[in-house]
Formats: structure tokens, C-alpha cells, sequence
């Protein structure tokens, strides 16, 4: 989406069990985060701004400098609610 945008810092590898991404939202933007399958965790370390993640329908609000991190086995939405773009490291580990 024109609105967020995502870039590799660890890309996936199947030998690894986890992958890292440096993510941009803009202001009022919404990224909806698909369900993984398994004990598949995300960790998300706010930079900069202020982001809402929803995680099956409870809302945890992030700022700067906090993080947060959920089992993402279920639907998930990253909301920007900042006046100015966030900036968010996202680390997704993969546990057997």
C-alpha cells in the first residue's frame, strides 16, 4: 500500500526461525496483519510516533520508545494514531 510500507532488515529464510522489518505508517493508515499458523509471535518496537495494534478484537495503544508483543496466531491490525508517520521495527519468530 501507498500508506505503509515494509522493508526487509532479516528477510525470511526457511533454515531461520524468525524475520525482521523496519515499517513506516502513514497518519491515519491501517495495515492488517494476516493470521499465521502456529506459535508464530510478533514483537513491535515503536521508533517513532504512536501505533494501535488490535489483536482479536483487544486494542493496545504503543508509544514511542514501547513495544509490544502477541501471540499472532489470530487477526491482527496495526492503526497509525499519531498526527505525523510511525516508524516500527516488526521481529516475527517462528517457534516449532
Amino acid at each position: 500500500s501507498e500508506h505503509y510500507r515494509l522493508y526487509p532488515l532479516i528477510p525470511f529464510e526457511p533454515q531461520q526461525s524468525f524475520e525482521t522489518y523496519y515499517v513506516e505508517i502513514d497518519s491515519g493508515a491501517v495495515f492488517q496483519g494476516e493470521p499465521h499458523e502456529g506459535n508464530v509471535y510478533e514483537y513491535v518496537f515503536v521508533i517513532k510516533g504512536k501505533l494501535q495494534i488490535s489483536v482479536a478484537g483487544k486494542i493496545f495503544k504503543i508509544n514511542e520508545g514501547e513495544f509490544l508483543h502477541f501471540l499472532a496466531n489470530c487477526p491482527h491490525e496495526y492503526k497509525c494514531i499519531g498526527k505525523k508517520m510511525t516508524s516500527a521495527i516488526m521481529h516475527i519468530s517462528y517457534l516449532s
